[in-house]
């Protein structure tokens, strides 16, 4: 894969700079949406609930705390100070509620034992899985892309065209 990037950046820089160009913009935009992160880590974190012995009145391990203040601070800056941490626009409207009920360090009455603890988390997962269920399930690639979209075959020659498959002179025949 090296020596045909480094091929194709010796012999064709334009075609190279042009699918860098689409290869950046595709990957910023196919990073998962704030919904989907949320909803990830809280399936992570019902998980590591469910692995705990069944015991209604176990208190809440330190361990799921932290995870849940970690959640907290990526996703909606809880414990930022002002300005520190931009909340992703999608999520904005969620970010008072989530504090005063399931981040640790701000809510009102955090639960101390385990069962009311996964109910919250359940019904927090039920949020963000309708919120992900909302995003449509596809996207054209021009519209994730402008850089794809104005991207025009006349414009670069792309040099496996002018070769066959064996690295010899192609057949014109």
């Amino acid at each position: 894969a090296d020596a045909v990037m480094a091929q194709l950046v010796r012999q064709q820089p334009a075609l190279y700079a042009e699918l860098e160009r689409v290869r950046t913009e595709l990957a910023t935009r196919f990073k998962p949406q704030p919904e989907e992160q949320l909803l990830g880590l809280m399936h992570a974190l019902l998980h590591r609930c469910y692995q705990l012995p069944p015991n209604a009145s176990q208190a809440v391990a330190p361990s799921l705390r932290a995870a849940l203040d970690e959640v907290a601070r990526m996703c909606f800056g809880t414990g930022a100070g002002e300005g520190e941490s931009a909340v992703a626009p999608s999520i904005a409207d969620l970010k008072e509620a989530f504090e005063a009920e399931l981040a640790p360090q701000t809510a009102r009455d955090f639960p101390a034992t385990i069962e009311p603890f996964v109910q919250r988390l359940r019904r927090w997962k039920a949020v963000f899985e309708a919120r992900v269920d909302a995003i449509p399930d596809s996207t054209p690639l021009e519209a994730l892309s402008r850089a794809l979209s104005e991207l025009r075959g006349s414009e670069l020659a792309v040099f496996s065209a002018f070769a066959s498959e064996d690295g010899g002179e192609p057949n014109s025949a």
